[in-house]
């Protein structure tokens, strides 16, 4: 991050009035979690380019995750007002109303947003969410259906489907919902260490095969491939990480992909 700062500080001097520095360092921090960073950075940007929804967009999400409600309200507000047919906007303040306590006007920004897009993960989602908030497993249920079939990988997703599956009578199809979703925070604790030893050992091999094979089994298995696919930038054989691989590709039904990483670990 070091040099990418020099880069934004050197582009912040030599156009002041250009809102994009502060906008890709408020990216930045969003993306790692730093959300009081990715505030102040996106703030600074709309200062110099109060239209841009886009940066409005993520300034409201970082309030959101910072739990500050009515400033995320505001901001969601003013992106669906610019954007009315941005499913995006209307899923950002329906989410906002449900954490506010307002179901029924969540449920109608929810409800728009999912006319324009119907298979709009977060929306679909957070509509399940709040079916089930509401005691209405039954309606909850094709709703989490839906966004499992859209992110299958998600705990938040599969938590709703299994209460959904629950509170209509399907106990027995719920328990490997809640079994995934209690695995999947262990992985997630365990990544989380695995992550920070690896930023001390970036070349430790073993601990980017055990991060790969976490987020192949608990995450997003597209992450977990590039992950595994890393240990073979240093170690081109690694045996446990081929067949790794081998058995990702055959569950695709990419046989010669398969083959041909195992080949690989035979050679």
């Amino acid at each position: 991050m070091q040099g990418a700062c020099t880069v934004l500080g050197a582009w912040r001097r030599n156009y002041p009035a250009d809102s994009q520095p502060d906008f890709v360092a408020g990216t930045y921090y969003h993306q790692k979690g730093a959300w009081l960073k990715a505030v102040e950075s996106f703030e600074k940007a709309m200062k110099l380019a109060p239209d841009r929804v886009e940066i409005r967009m993520y300034l409201a999400d970082s309030l959101q995750r910072l739990h500050r409600l009515d400033e995320a309200h505001r901001h969601f507000l003013l992106c669906v007002q610019a954007t009315p047919r941005d499913p995006n906007a209307l899923v950002g303040l329906g989410h906002c109303l449900f954490e506010q306590g307002n179901f029924t006007q969540a449920e109608d920004n929810l409800t728009k947003a999912l006319a324009i897009n119907p298979m709009h993960r977060t929306g679909t989602y957070l509509l399940a969410k709040l079916k089930v908030a509401e005691g209405n497993a039954p309606a909850a249920l094709p709703l989490a259906e839906t966004a499992f079939s859209l992110n299958p990988h998600d705990s938040d997703v599969r938590y709703v489907l299994a209460q959904a599956l629950q509170g209509s009578g399907h106990a027995e199809r719920a328990v490997p919902h809640f079994e995934f979703v209690a695995a999947q925070q262990q992985g997630q604790s365990k990544l989380r260490n695995l992550l920070e030893e690896l930023e001390r050992n970036p070349a430790d091999v073993s601990l980017r095969y055990d991060i790969g094979e976490i987020l192949l089994e608990y995450g997003n298995p597209e992450e977990g491939v590039a992950w595994l696919q890393s240990v073979l930038e240093y170690a081109p054989h690694h045996s446990k990480t081929c067949h790794a691989l081998a058995r990702y590709y055959r569950k695709l039904g990419r046989e010669t992909d398969a083959a041909a990483i195992e080949r690989r670990a035979e050679e």
